[in-house]
């Protein structure tokens, strides 16, 4: 719930974005509250370099764990990727998300990205 409210409603599900209006000219990521975790969690993103490394766009190991090494989402949100070929940081055209909110992502991937609640140690 935080995630959705908070990261993605906030700076990704936007205009121009990951939004019903725009995604598919955004990697068909839909990231508004009706499209999770249908399109996120253990799904192949569009990205063939992404795919050739055997990332998800969020690996779910589990229902308990998830590995943000091999989770596309992460790595575009913290512009840790491998080469220009995985495409931009993101959001992109915008400033970086804070520190704190990236923690928040990597911790709920961790936790095996629930769909409800709230992931120890985000408070």
């Amino acid at each position: 719930d935080r995630v959705q409210r908070q990261i993605f409603n906030q700076s990704c599900a936007v205009s121009g974005c990951h939004d019903s209006n725009s995604f598919f000219n955004a990697g068909n990521l839909l990231l508004e509250a009706s499209a999770f975790p249908a399109n996120l969690i253990n799904r192949t993103p569009t990205n063939a370099d992404a795919d050739a490394l055997g990332w998800k766009r969020i690996t779910q190991v589990d229902a308990n764990t998830g590995d943000p090494s091999t989770s596309y989402l992460l790595h575009k949100l913290t512009g840790d990727l491998p080469g220009p070929g995985f495409g931009d940081r993101m959001p992109r055209g915008r400033p970086k998300l804070d520190e704190t909110l990236i923690d928040v992502i990597r911790l709920w991937i961790e936790a095996g990205a629930p769909d409800t609640g709230w992931v120890p140690g985000t408070d």
